[in-house]
């Protein structure tokens, strides 16, 4: 049969209608989503794109070509029914787990077809699969310069940045989500156990960033069951033990078997004096599960907050016993350890804890704080150093970095330290009061009385400035 007679069609016009359809595209479909894929495909690497270059190729030639449906590779060339049946096989094996292969499929469409900006959006999923974070991020900027910039692009550099500890770079990607993508909440949620895993329970302003992140989250997607629990914690570390009540009861409303949040609701009941509500949780629990990591962590900080360090640390082994890679626990068990004097074995609790989690800060903190409590100052330095390193804007860090520094006589080190104390929290009459022993120790008396007339200000009941105060303003009668 005689095909029908079709109008001459020029390169240009082939391209700027190809461009007309990947925007046509993008907007009807929007992100990469299942039944996409072939369709986005075919605009992206269809008839018409593969007609340009084969009018372009014949233009230099000196010849002409009839419209045809293939792309030019190398001295052959691969039909675009391949090029789309390559790119649904690699999102099939990427559903079904098989990212290694998907790769492969894609590696030969983006052979083919090196412009696909689909197949770089896949591989890049494919990448982080495949936890090669660096390959998984050129994909994707590539994906992006050819012009798929779908907010899945976003969430996955959010997340690579995320899991590197870069929440600066992660919030950036997270801000050009639209606001009702649900996906932005999972990101935010994310920042806010980074700020939370850096403060652990020292570090108040740190601790309000994690909060704003959770609530964030929970704005965007309020079943959020992890970010719920999350914010309850946040709460109970913050002292606001009637909204941590709430955000526990919140999360068992979504998850009725939520047990982390039933066992921290009982710690809040503890708390706020409600020992028979926490203690009947306690016993529903053990009856329905035996043994409970949750539970062992729950009697552990109950045992701590009374003071009785080796019960503390006996139930933290017990929760480690049934949850082995729990950074937190370890990091528990350190600072039980640490109280009860065992300074051997809390250093070695705090160095698992990093093992584990090599961007938990407190850890970091709490080991300098213990070595510098015991003397060892070179030691404390080197642990502190590195808490600042991964928090730079976390007061407690810097401040015991600087009084490690003048522990070891380099006043020059302390000041800049406690300076930036200053700089990141100026009402903290604490940050000040170190700046003026430092001033103090260095001979700079004016600017040591003008701090601890600062914290005067702040708190008119910190004695330990007012003796000082007076003890240099006599000096200087």
């Amino acid at each position: 049969m005689q095909r029908p007679s079709r109008m001459p069609i020029t390169r240009a016009a082939c391209l700027a209608l190809s461009m007309v359809l990947v925007v046509l595209a993008r907007g009807v479909f929007g992100p990469c989503r299942p039944g996409a894929a072939g369709i986005l495909t075919r605009l992206l690497a269809g008839p018409c794109v593969a007609l340009a270059a084969q009018q372009d190729s014949s233009a230099r030639q000196g010849g002409s070509v009839e419209p045809g449906n293939s792309v030019q590779q190398g001295s052959g060339a691969r039909p675009n029914s391949d090029v789309e049946a390559l790119v649904e096989e690699a999102r099939k094996l990427l559903d079904a787990g098989e990212a290694g292969k998907a790769c492969v499929a894609l590696d030969k469409v983006l052979a083919c077809d090196p412009e696909n900006a689909l197949a770089w959006y896949l591989k890049g999923v494919c990448q982080y699969s495949l936890q090669r974070p660096d390959d998984s991020l050129e994909a994707f900027t590539r994906s992006r310069e050819l012009g798929y910039d779908a907010p899945q692009v976003h969430y996955y550099r959010g997340l690579i940045y995320l899991e590197r500890g870069d929440v600066e770079r992660g919030l950036a990607e997270a801000a050009q989500l639209p606001g009702d993508f649900k996906l932005k909440a999972m990101l935010h949620y994310k920042a806010g156990n980074l700020y939370s895993n850096r403060a652990g329970r020292h570090d108040q302003p740190m601790l309000n960033e994690a909060l704003a992140q959770y609530q964030k989250a929970l704005s965007i997607d309020p079943a959020l069951v992890d970010a719920s629990f999350q914010l309850g914690l946040t709460l109970y570390d913050l002292k606001r033990f009637r909204e941590a009540e709430a955000a526990f009861q919140r999360t068992l409303e979504l998850d009725p078997g939520h047990r982390d949040a039933l066992v921290n609701l009982a710690l809040t009941y503890l708390v706020i004096g409600d020992r028979d509500a926490a203690l009947e949780i306690y016993r529903q629990v053990l009856e329905a599960e035996g043994d409970s990591v949750s539970v062992r962590m729950a009697l552990g900080d109950l045992s701590m907050e009374k003071g009785l360090y080796n019960e503390a640390a006996y139930q933290y082994r017990q929760a480690i016993s049934l949850l082995p890679g729990w950074a937190t626990a370890h990091h528990k068990l350190g600072r039980a350890l640490w109280h009860a004097g065992d300074i051997s074995g809390a250093a070695s609790a705090f160095s698992e804890t990093i093992t584990l989690s090599p961007y938990f800060t407190s850890a970091y903190l709490d080991w300098g704080n213990m070595c510098l409590e015991n003397g060892m100052v070179r030691e404390a330095i080197q642990h502190l150093k590195e808490a600042v390193r991964l928090s730079p804007g976390m007061v407690s860090a810097r401040l015991a970095l600087g009084k490690a520094y003048l522990e070891d006589g380099d006043v020059a080190s302390a000041i800049p330290e406690f300076e930036r104390a200053v700089s990141y929290n100026a009402r903290y009459s604490e940050s000040h009061y170190w700046l003026a022993i430092a001033y103090m120790q260095a001979g700079d008396v004016d600017s040591a009385i003008h701090e601890l007339r600062t914290v005067l200000h702040i708190n008119n009941r910190h004695e330990g400035a007012r003796k000082l105060l007076d003890t240099l303003l006599g000096r200087k009668g």
